[in-house]
């Protein structure tokens, strides 16, 4: 149980004893527990393996640049709405798209005066906004909290559009391509939302329809299964974040369609950025199997079939667990050199303490093998580029036909604004993101008015 200090009369709030560590500096069962633990990264990297590592230097100046950067990235925040009730909450989530002409954003490096309005010019942003209800709010609608997420998460797939095409078109097509969520035209739903006593694998269609055990609405959407995370008493950051994860590779997704459809020419000369890994995590990490085989047996086959080559795509981590092996690892690489992580490495250097019994490290949330790239820059990069198949992290990788150009694209894309970012990553984040306080502040005061709270 959290301890949760009272607030006095006068606003403040009940301070902890100065002294109220003491009983566990003193116990000898935390001591003795405390000598059991063993941290992940303590084992120390003497040098980097030389078997993991190559050179590209050479291959790399053979290749050519795309001539468009898609990127993408999302924002999530929770607000408090009613100062009486503060555990009253709104979520917004944001997700950029952003367009970057390459040819015109580096003609402007080699100014000797940058001009920012020629540099803006470069840039095309598509930013679309959404709302979710957080505690103590429902939908008028809808009966409760959980109902309200999974009707409104439909209502964003079917009212928002990645150019003239729904989400939801996009997210239908994509699973046609799932090993086991699809039945003809319709998404089969494991089990009911609504209660645990219908029957399990339900057809539903892409405009929804009732449950044949209990007669309440079901949706295509449900199958991402967002609403398991939803409480009504307390924060709802988590399924915030999950489903901005999702919507962020389901609009990589749709370009990647709304492109093969229109100009395959020019998805050819285009690489898309997803600031992340290649992966999805959670309740709806099963939806990775559908991205693969998309990329590999639709957008790949499509393109091979019409002589063109693939686009670029690639994921960039700039936290966690692997970004800061990254820094620990990038003195033993010389610039423009590539690492590929192995499952053996990544479980004696960096997650050493979870270490799963298949032994293969992403095997159900990675659609993309993990590798670290130093740059011609010096700059370290955690990167995620598609596999051919699923399977464990091996050398394989280095034969995907994209490796090289992608190599080369992020040679020219660095930028010395942010330590080890890319040029068009920051760009999605400063579109995508709210700012923490005068966002906040300002998403209150529109919830606020719109829901008639003074």
């Amino acid at each position: 149980m959290i301890n949760i200090p009272y607030q006095r009369k006068s606003g403040s709030f009940e301070r902890a004893k100065g002294i109220g560590h003491v009983p566990i500096i003193e116990n000898e069962l935390v001591k003795g527990e405390l000598k059991t633990f063993h941290i992940s990264h303590q084992e120390k990297v003497e040098e980097a393996p030389k078997n993991l590592i190559f050179n590209y230097k050479d291959e790399i100046e053979k290749t050519s640049l795309p001539k468009y950067i898609f990127s993408f990235d999302g924002s999530a925040t929770e607000v408090e709405i009613d100062e009486n009730f503060p555990s009253t909450r709104l979520g917004y989530v944001q997700i950029a798209a952003v367009l970057v002409l390459l040819e015109e954003m580096l003609q402007q490096e080699k100014e000797q005066f940058i001009d920012p309005s020629k540099l803006m010019d470069t840039i095309k942003d598509a930013i679309q906004p959404m709302v979710f209800p957080g505690a103590n709010i429902r939908k008028k609608d809808c009966k409760d909290l959980i109902e309200s997420w999974r009707y409104g998460v439909y209502e964003i797939f079917k009212s928002y559009q990645i150019e003239d095409v729904p989400i939801i078109d996009v997210y239908m097509n994509l699973l046609k391509y799932s090993v086991d969520r699809i039945s003809g035209n319709d998404v089969l739903l494991e089990k009911c939302p609504s209660t645990k006593k219908c029957r399990t694998n339900i057809s539903v269609p892409k405009e929804g329809c009732k449950c044949p055990g209990c007669n309440e609405n079901l949706f295509p959407t449900d199958a991402l299964r967002v609403h398991e995370e939803v409480y009504d008493l307390q924060s709802n950051s988590g399924p915030l974040n999950r489903t901005m994860s999702c919507l962020e590779h389901l609009y990589m997704i749709g370009y990647l369609e709304y492109l093969l459809n229109r100009r395959p020419d020019l998805l050819s000369s285009t690489a898309f950025i997803i600031d992340g890994p290649l992966a999805i995590f959670g309740p709806q990490a099963w939806i990775h199997r559908a991205i693969l085989n998309f990329i590999n047996n639709y957008i790949y086959k499509t393109l091979e079939e019409k002589k063109f080559e693939y686009p670029l795509i690639v994921g960039i981590e700039k936290t966690g667990n692997f970004a800061e092996h990254a820094e620990i690892i990038s003195k033993f690489l010389k610039p423009q050199t590539l690492m590929i992580l192995t499952e053996d490495y990544i479980y004696k250097y960096i997650l050493s303490s979870q270490k799963p019994a298949s032994g293969e490290y992403g095997s159900e949330t990675y659609y993309g093998q993990k590798l670290y790239y130093k740059n011609i820059k010096n700059q370290i990069l955690t990167i995620t580029i598609p596999r051919k198949k699923k399977g464990p992290f091996t050398e394989e990788i280095l034969k995907q036909p994209t490796l090289i150009r992608i190599l080369n694209l992020l040679d020219h894309i660095g930028t010395i604004i942010y330590k080890d970012a890319l040029i068009p990553v920051a760009l999605a984040h400063s579109y995508a993101s709210i700012p923490l306080k005068t966002g906040s502040k300002v998403l209150k005061i529109l919830s606020q008015r719109e829901l008639n709270i003074s």
